[in-house]
């Protein structure tokens, strides 16, 4: 990504190249038929006109699922760029169905960084149209600066404040183990 600064006494615009370089590794093991544990880790080395970053984050967490409904809960915790991180989340789906022809999604996160405090609201909306094709509509509301999500596989730490994400996706199965 470049990030574009205005030199106020040179009265120009100057570039400014940020790359980051990311890995990821999550684990999950069942410790019962309905219950499993999960831990992982997210290494961030970022790198922005000429200063290195290396941020490290690392996430815990337990996911009780049934038929008709699933709660997890998870913490991440670490440092990215220079910030200090910790978030706690928690996410209820319903199935009414008993299965993913319908189902619905409630997630709460409680961000901590630095000194700095938010709440992030995030809901989803997904359903089968036809054989084989599903519909998901989902909108995340809250400061989303640091913000990690899906067990923390992706991390919004750009230089823009996210305030609001919304996003339709559609999920299409080609075979028994491939959508």
């Amino acid at each position: 990504q470049y990030i574009y600064d205005y030199h106020i006494f040179e009265h120009k615009w100057q570039q400014n190249d940020d790359r980051q370089t990311e890995n990821f590794l999550k684990l999950s093991y069942p410790l019962f038929d309905h219950l499993t544990i999960t831990g992982g880790w997210h290494y961030l080395y970022t790198k922005y006109q000429t200063t290195d970053y290396n941020g490290n984050l690392f996430v815990g967490g337990i996911n009780y699922n049934m038929p008709y409904f699933n709660i997890q809960g998870d913490i991440d915790a670490g440092r990215l760029m220079t910030d200090k991180v910790t978030q706690y989340n928690g996410q209820l789906m319903v199935n009414p169905l008993g299965n993913l022809d319908l189902y619905f999604i409630s997630g709460v996160s409680y961000l901590n960084r630095n000194t700095t405090d938010n709440f992030i609201f995030s809901e989803t909306a997904g359903f089968k149209v036809i054989k084989d094709l599903w519909l998901e509509t989902s909108a995340t509301f809250g400061n989303q600066d640091d913000y990690v999500e899906a067990g923390g596989l992706y991390i919004y730490n750009t230089f823009d404040d996210t305030k609001l994400k919304l996003a339709e996706t559609a999920y299409i199965q080609l075979g028994k183990r491939l959508m």
